[in-house]
């Protein structure tokens, strides 16, 4: 059976790749967390089995070191632990660690990559299938962070994704999540304005905006929401309202919004994570993990914008304990 220090080894290079390719994209953006400064891989590994040798447990000293390093600084810390103790560490990490402080530790320990395709297993799994995260994994990535996904859950499950979709939705929804994973983004077909005229034909059928959503790119998409709102007066999200239902709906407002502004679907998903009564935990932690490396210090900036309160300061009053700490520390906080 492969050993998670394999599968880290394995998947190491797309997470890069990915990463590149958000850096290269997104490059605007202002990560919270950065290359720890006088690294010592060996020394952390030390730190981190002393704080799990013997009676108990030392959270704070894996909290300490594991959130403040970044995705290349602790595949070092785990190729050192493997080598000095010739153990693995994140078997140890399951070991010692529980309840959702493990699953943001444990979720640190994998490239986004896997990382995302567990998530995609885990919302499909059991009783009800979580929606929200397909909608968040499938439909606001591009195709080549998506295709990287998709090529993970085979690898890890010998099943595509496309399987689950088929097995765990149906209707209009599944027809939207089969269509994004047909991979069929090409700008060259037409014009934004051509586009947005077939969007402002009041024959409009729910099908036809599917078709054209899961068409273009969302560079080229913003172009049309924008020529769309010029010929009619109203948001992409109104014709949405009058045409499409359920999670489908739901789904082509994710792709109108990440479309529009990345930053601010970003901070819009956060908010509604902590929204009302209870915590979609995971919902936090995809995004803090997966955006702290690239852009989620504008997001900080952009929640704050748009709801006129400090992140660090709501993920405080919504959290506690090891969880709490860990989060605000992949947020910047508390330095």
């Amino acid at each position: 059976m492969t050993t998670y220090y394999e599968v880290w080894t394995f998947w190491y290079e797309a997470q890069q790749n990915e990463q590149d390719y958000n850096r290269k994209h997104y490059s605007s953006g202002k990560p919270t967390l950065r290359p720890a400064s006088h690294f010592d891989p060996a020394e952390d590994a030390e730190v981190l089995r002393k704080a799990m040798k013997g009676l108990g447990t030392n959270e704070k000293d894996i909290t300490r070191i594991l959130t403040r390093r970044t995705l290349n600084q602790r595949t070092k810390i785990q190729e050192k632990y493997q080598q000095i103790h010739g153990r693995d560490l994140v078997k140890d990490l399951e070991k010692e660690l529980s309840g959702i402080f493990e699953k943001v530790i444990l979720s640190l320990m994998k490239p986004l990559p896997l990382f995302f395709a567990e998530q995609l297993k885990n919302a499909t799994k059991g009783l009800g299938t979580d929606e929200g995260a397909l909608i968040e994994i499938i439909c606001t990535r591009d195709d080549n962070s998506l295709k990287t996904i998709q090529e993970t859950f085979e690898k890890e499950y010998h099943k595509s994704v496309e399987e689950i979709v088929c097995k765990e939705t149906g209707g209009q929804f599944e027809k939207l999540l089969m269509s994004v994973l047909s991979f069929c983004r090409d700008d060259s077909a037409s014009s934004p304005s051509a586009v947005a005229d077939e969007l402002a034909n009041d024959d409009i059928k729910e099908d036809d905006i599917r078709r054209i959503v899961t068409s273009y790119t969302f560079r080229f998409l913003k172009k049309v929401f924008e020529e769309y709102q010029d010929k009619t007066g109203e948001e992409f999200e109104k014709l949405v309202d009058k045409k499409c239902k359920g999670d489908s709906k739901k789904a082509f407002k994710a792709i109108y919004l990440i479309s529009k502004n990345r930053i601010e679907y970003y901070a819009h998903a956060l908010n509604e994570a902590m929204k009302g009564r209870g915590t979609d935990d995971w919902a936090l932690i995809r995004i803090i993990v997966s955006r702290c490396e690239i852009d989620l210090g504008t997001i900080k900036d952009k929640y704050a914008e748009l709801y006129e309160k400090d992140l660090i300061e709501q993920v405080k009053k919504e959290l506690s304990g090891d969880y709490e700490k860990a989060l605000v520390n992949l947020l910047g906080g508390d330095e």
